[in-house]
């Protein structure tokens, strides 16, 4: 096996796992909303009243509904462009054709650009979800210890959720799609810097064959 060959077979694993962390992203998120009847929890707030047996009955205000369809949208479009690279790939290898050979010098800069706007977007979706759950655990936090000494937003056992909501265990949803969320961005780090470099690399040889080319002198013209 070639260096090369065993350069394109990381870059497929590479796309592959940025397109499994992009599915552990948005799915959780989806099942999350699905409990909470279709109301986002990143931003809410939360309305609270009392029942006897210090029972607290909790409701879900969605105040940005938008943030979540933004991870969500973000997170499926990901998906597809990784793993529609990872086959491009993959289909490189088994036509014997030679990535570098037919990726070309502009190609290796739309390609560049393709991962550097993504960088952007997925930062943007990471920082998104970290502030908004966070914002969602002081928001429960707060009002469960009016009853409750000890609460945390791992543990929300004793709460009576609203009869529409189905709470599942949101903690772990929402911490997964946090934690895969991340873990794309910096997937998507190595990816631009990968075909940064390629991009880099070409553009050099092409300058330098420009400049190996011999300048031939005019031709005499007689009159």
């Amino acid at each position: 096996m070639s260096f090369s060959t065993a350069l394109v077979l990381g870059q497929i694993a590479v796309y592959l796992t940025c397109a499994v962390t992009c599915l552990a992203s948005f799915i959780p998120l989806s099942l999350t909303r699905s409990d909470f009847a279709g109301k986002c929890l990143l931003y809410a707030d939360i309305k609270w009243w009392t029942q006897e047996k210090s029972t607290i009955v909790a409701n879900v205000t969605e105040v940005s509904p938008t943030s979540c369809d933004y991870i969500i949208g973000i997170g499926v479009v990901n998906m597809l462009l990784c793993f529609f690279m990872a086959v491009l790939l993959a289909y490189f290898i088994f036509s014997r054709t030679d990535v570098e050979d037919k990726l070309s010098t502009r190609g290796s800069l739309i390609l560049t650009v393709m991962h550097a706007v993504l960088v952007i977007l997925v930062f943007i979706a990471a920082c998104i979800i970290s502030v908004g759950y966070n914002h969602w655990c002081r928001e429960l936090e707060s009002g469960a210890k009016v009853v409750f000494s000890h609460f945390s937003c791992t543990h929300v056992n004793g709460i009576s959720w609203d009869e529409e909501y189905n709470d599942g265990d949101f903690n772990a949803y929402m911490t997964s799609a946090q934690t895969a969320t991340w873990v794309t961005f910096f997937i998507l780090i190595v990816l631009l810097t990968l075909s940064g470099t390629r991009w880099w690399r070409k553009r050099s040889s092409d300058v330098g064959e420009v400049e190996r080319q011999p300048i031939l002198p005019p031709n005499n013209v007689k009159t």
